[in-house]
C-alpha cells in the first residue's frame, strides 16, 4: 500500500519495530553492564578476605556449621573464662566482622567480652578464612544468611542458653548483624560498632555521587533499624574514625529512634576505626553493660 507520496507505508510498522527493539536491546545491555559493575565494584571495595587461618588459640574451639543454602562456615568459639559446665548455660554473643582478614585478625575485637561471663563466636562469612566459598559467593544478602546461621549454631549449643545470644556487629559486619536481627526477630540485644548506614551512603563519602550512581542499595542499617521492634540497640562509633565518618552512627539513631527503637549511643572521644578495643574502656565497659543488662539471666 502506498501514501499520498508514493512511499510503501506497509514497511513503516516493521521499520518502527526495529528501532523499538533496537533501543530496548540498548537499555538492557546498558541495565547489565551497571548491574555487572555494581556486583564488581562492591566485591573489589568492600571485601578482603584472608583465606590463611593461623593455629586456634589455647581455650579455643574451632567450629563448623551450615549456612541456609548448604555453605559451611567456620569459626572460633571462645568460652567465658573460667567457665565450668556445673555453672549452667552461659549467655554469648555472635560476632559478625569488619571486610577485611578472618576470624584470627578480628578475634581480639571481641574477646574482651569473656571476661564478662560471655561466650563469644566470631565466624567466617563464606569466601572468609576456612569457610566454604569463594569471591564470586560474595553477595551482601548471603553475608546475611550467613550471620543469621552463626545465630543459629550458637543456640543451638548445649552449653548456651538460647535465649540469651546477643548479636555484635563491627564496621562491614553491621549492616549484617542489623539486618540478620530484623529478620529473626528475636534477638534480645544487638550491638552496632564503628558501622555505616547506608552502602549508598559510604560510597557517596569516599567516592562522591560517582559512588553513589554505581553502588547499590539494600541491606542498610538504617532500614533494618525500622523492622527491629522493641530490640535494644547500642551504637559505638569514634569520633575520629576515618573510615566511616561519625555522622553514620547518627544516623542510625536516629533512624532508631525514629522507629521507636531503644537506642544507646557511645561515642569515643578522638577513636579511629581500627583502634583496639583495649585502647578505650569506655567502649568495652560500654558493651559489656549493655549486654549484661540485656542478656542477664532470670
Amino acid at each position: 500500500m502506498s501514501g499520498s507520496d508514493g512511499t510503501d507505508t506497509s514497511r513503516r510498522p516493521r521499520r518502527w519495530g526495529r528501532w523499538l527493539l533496537k533501543r530496548l536491546l540498548g537499555v538492557a545491555v546498558v541495565l547489565g553492564i551497571t548491574f555487572l559493575s555494581r556486583v564488581f565494584i562492591e566485591r573489589r571495595l568492600f571485601y578482603f578476605p584472608d583465606r590463611a587461618v593461623g593455629p586456634v588459640p589455647l581455650g579455643v574451639e574451632a567450629v563448623r556449621f551450615e549456612s541456609s543454602d548448604g555453605m559451611m562456615l567456620s569459626g572460633w568459639w571462645m568460652p567465658p573464662a573460667g567457665y565450668r559446665a556445673s555453672a549452667g548455660p552461659m549467655p554469648a554473643v555472635v560476632h559478625a566482622h569488619g571486610n577485611a582478614g578472618n576470624v584470627e585478625s578480628h578475634a581480639g575485637i571481641s574477646s574482651f567480652l569473656t571476661s564478662y561471663g560471655f561466650g563469644v563466636l566470631v565466624f567466617d562469612y563464606r569466601g572468609y578464612g576456612a569457610s566454604d566459598g569463594g569471591r564470586g559467593d560474595l553477595r551482601r544478602e548471603r553475608l546475611v544468611e550467613d550471620t543469621i546461621a552463626a545465630v543459629r549454631y550458637v543456640r543451638s549449643r548445649e552449653d548456651v542458653d538460647a535465649s540469651r545470644v546477643g548479636l555484635m556487629g563491627q564496621s562491614l559486619g553491621v549492616s549484617f548483624a542489623a539486618t540478620a536481627a530484623a529478620r529473626l526477630g528475636d534477638v534480645p540485644a544487638v550491638a552496632l560498632v564503628s558501622g555505616f548506614a547506608s552502602w549508598k551512603g559510604i560510597a557517596r563519602d569516599h567516592a562522591g555521587v560517582f559512588g553513589t550512581m554505581l553502588m547499590r542499595g539494600g541491606v542498610d542499617t538504617r532500614d533494618a533499624m525500622a523492622r527491629l521492634g522493641a530490640t535494644p540497640v547500642l551504637v559505638v562509633h569514634g569520633t575520629a574514625d576515618e573510615i566511616v565518618p561519625v555522622h553514620h552512627a547518627e544516623r542510625i539513631v536516629d533512624a532508631a529512634r525514629s522507629a521507636g527503637v531503644p537506642v544507646e549511643q557511645i561515642l569515643l572521644d578522638g577513636a579511629r576505626h581500627n583502634d583496639a578495643p583495649e585502647m578505650h574502656p569506655a567502649m568495652t565497659d560500654g558493651m559489656a553493660a549493655f549486654f549484661a543488662s540485656h542478656l542477664a539471666g532470670d
